[in-house]
């Protein structure tokens, strides 16, 4: 791949605590098995990222505008705390 190609974020790892929840739809990062009503939560500096099928998907497809989220909804609460779960 050249250097002006994009390629979006694979697994990765950050100081902010995330909190991510589906609503309705499919979220794009993970398109199998994160139906409605899931959560996930990352821990900082845990390594997360989207699906391997999904990241190629991505790095392949045509650089263009495009409308993603059609009838999806999904919520993201990142915090730099450590979030403890009860």
């Amino acid at each position: 791949m050249g250097e002006d190609t994009f390629r979006p974020p694979y697994y990765h790892r950050n100081t902010m605590s995330e909190f991510m929840g589906n609503i309705a739809g499919t979220y794009d990062a993970k398109e199998k098995g994160f139906i409605p009503g899931a959560s996930s939560l990352h821990s900082c500096m845990s390594g997360h990222g989207p699906e391997a099928e999904v990241f190629e998907k991505a790095s392949n497809a045509e650089l263009k505008p495009a409308f993603i989220g059609k009838d999806s909804l999904a919520f993201m609460f990142e915090t730099c705390f450590m979030m403890k779960l009860t």
